[in-house]
């Protein structure tokens, strides 16, 4: 199976280390994350995407995204049929 290049839009939890009043960290919000790779798994649970893929298949910089968090998975569709041999990219960004 040749994997996918795609673009995973997702909520993550954000964190405040420091000691504040309730007023000021109430508002803490999730923040939105657009984390890029080839995607390696997908199913109910989660998304594992990985940045790197060597040529003897081994696997690099991985993340398994928890599928709850998951807003949407863009595919990312690369060809080499552009002018002066230099790659483009197409996809809903």
């Amino acid at each position: 199976m040749k994997n996918k290049l795609v673009i995973v839009v997702w909520r993550d939890t954000r964190t405040e280390d420091d000691w504040h009043p309730k007023g000021m960290v109430e508002d803490l919000i999730p923040a939105w994350v657009r984390s890029v790779g080839w995607l390696v798994h997908e199913d109910r649970e989660r998304i594992v995407i990985s940045s790197m893929i060597s040529d003897g298949g081994m696997y690099g910089h991985t993340e398994s995204i928890p599928a709850g968090c998951v807003e949407d998975i863009i595919e990312i569709v690369v060809t080499d049929t552009g002018p002066e041999d230099k790659f483009w990219v197409t996809g809903k960004i």
